[in-house]
């Protein structure tokens, strides 16, 4: 099955800027196919009680492994040089992955005219759009039920919504009488700004109200009001429906890093098979031809941006994924902060250790030939693959891990804000002893290593970012020998 081209997700008001923005899901649900953190793109207010939809970003077919999703800004609209950071900063973020509380903040505090709005929030928020995330509240719902969590309605064929007695919409103690929940929680948990832990899918994860906990009555949503009455400094879900003037919302929350681990689960929707994949969206620049396309035009009075989206692919039974470009429109109308501008926040830098990374997860090269000097390493790593270097990672630092056997000898801290340049193709680093450069499937790594090596025991090196990318390559023992002229110099090679 596919869908038609066209369909949209759109942040509309019709009020003035200085006033609360709501942002309308206005796609058409054409699925008859249960479901189990958040909520997906075909999980709209009003959709079919039909079961799971999980959506899949642009380049998954249902088999496990790397899913690169390049995000550029299409040449000659306005403003294009002032939207680079700032769809940067958002790429980066959704690749971070690190949920926060606190992560909403209005009027001065943010540097804001009282009458801009945050470009990078609206980014952030739409290219979760447009990597299958929807909205966990009702999306401009009837009457003043925005902020009730999304739902479907019942036999009654209507919206039963109440706040509960704690007075607050889209809580955990809403009466929604026969209204279907589409929102995941954690069993006996129901707090969307907790994570579960380590494994993210349906093992772990739900939309059935039996098994809520004891006293509850509904699925919780991460709005401000909900954190508010928790205790908790302003917080809410990014993808949560609303945007307003003089105000910034550039983190993600556990919510948001929850529902797109529930879909790298794969299309069993158990963490750990055969199908997981790893997402890394990939600023690629001012270009056309990419994934998600990023452009601004001149619509309609009060609209800020939305994201359109091309055809979409059956994977398997309730799972889709994205089969064309899909594009942010952004209003060239509004009166945009861009990041850059005084005022905007420093974006904060990931660090990256060897210890934290999972080493199976790094991508592997195919040969190469190592030089071990006392003191001195050098390899050179080749592989007639993909580009392994194709992912600018800003916001992130790196760090080059020796391993003798399954021993850390040494690490090599490579800080992205000091020495590191990087391109679509290429990223290179110099300084603190270190020089490293990959790209176009090669690696190259010289160090000061100051650390003796074991002719016995297999050698790897492996360059590590802080979002938890990893690239690297190994020689086996039988391939690492020790020159018996030289005391101290190992070599090997492919």
């Amino acid at each position: 099955m596919t869908i038609s081209a066209g369909q949209i997700i759109k942040i509309i008001t019709g009020a003035p800027m200085n006033s609360r923005a709501y942002i309308s899901l206005l796609t058409a649900v054409l699925f008859t196919t249960n479901s189990y953190a958040g909520v997906f793109l075909l999980e709209g207010q009003g959709a079919a009680d039909d079961g799971e939809k999980v959506v899949h970003p642009h380049g998954y077919q249902g088999t496990g492994g790397d899913v690169f999703v390049k995000v550029c800004i299409t040449p000659g609209t306005p403003n294009q040089d002032q939207m680079v950071q700032s769809v940067r900063n958002a790429v980066a973020t959704w690749n971070g992955m690190a949920p926060v509380t606190g992560n909403l903040s209005e009027g001065d505090q943010t540097g804001l005219a009282p009458n801009e709005i945050d470009f990078e929030s609206l980014m952030l928020h739409e290219l979760g759009h447009c990597i299958g995330l929807g909205h966990p509240n009702m999306s401009g719902g009837p009457g003043s039920s925005s902020d009730a969590t999304v739902s479907g309605r019942g036999l009654n064929n209507s919206f039963d919504i109440l706040a509960g007695s704690d007075y607050i919409l889209g809580s955990q103690d809403d009466i929604r009488v026969d209204d279907i929940n589409y929102h995941r929680f954690a069993p006996g948990v129901n707090d969307p700004f907790l994570s579960v832990g380590p494994v993210v899918d349906r093992s772990t994860y739900t939309r059935d109200l039996i098994h809520l906990p004891i006293g509850h009555t509904f699925a919780a949503n991460a709005g401000r009001s909900v954190a508010s009455r928790k205790g908790l400094p302003p917080t809410e879900a990014v993808m949560q429906q609303g945007v307003s003037a003089q105000e910034v919302q550039r983190q993600l929350v556990a919510d948001d890093v929850d529902t797109l681990r529930y879909a790298r689960s794969g299309l069993d929707g158990i963490q750990g098979t055969s199908d997981d994949y790893r997402m890394t969206l990939v600023y690629d620049g001012i270009r056309t031809g990419c994934d998600i396309q990023v452009r601004q035009e001149s619509l309609s009075p009060g609209a800020l941006g939305y994201c359109t989206r091309g055809s979409m692919n059956t994977l398997s039974t309730g799972h889709f994924g994205f089969g064309a470009t899909a594009t942010i429109r952004t209003n060239s109308n509004v009166n945009w902060h861009y990041a850059g501008q005084q005022g905007a926040a420093a974006y904060p830098f990931y660090p990256a250790t060897c210890e934290s990374t999972p080493k199976n997860r790094c991508s592997g090269f195919g040969g190469g030939k190592l030089i071990s000097k006392p003191g001195k390493l050098k390899m050179i790593a080749k592989d007639g693959g993909i580009a392994r270097f194709q992912v600018p990672n800003l916001g992130a630092n790196f760090a080059g891990c020796l391993y003798s056997g399954s021993r850390l000898v040494k690490q090599w801290d490579m800080p992205a804000s000091d020495g590191l340049r990087m391109t679509a193709n290429m990223i290179k680093y110099k300084g603190g002893g270190v020089n490293f450069k990959g790209g176009k499937g090669r690696m190259k790594f010289k160090a000061a290593a100051d650390v003796a090596l074991d002719p016995n025991a297999p050698v790897s090196l492996q360059v590590v970012s802080g979002i938890d990318h990893c690239w690297g390559t190994r020689f086996d023992a039988d391939l690492v020998q020790a020159n018996p002229n030289k005391a101290g110099v190992i070599k090997a090679k492919y």
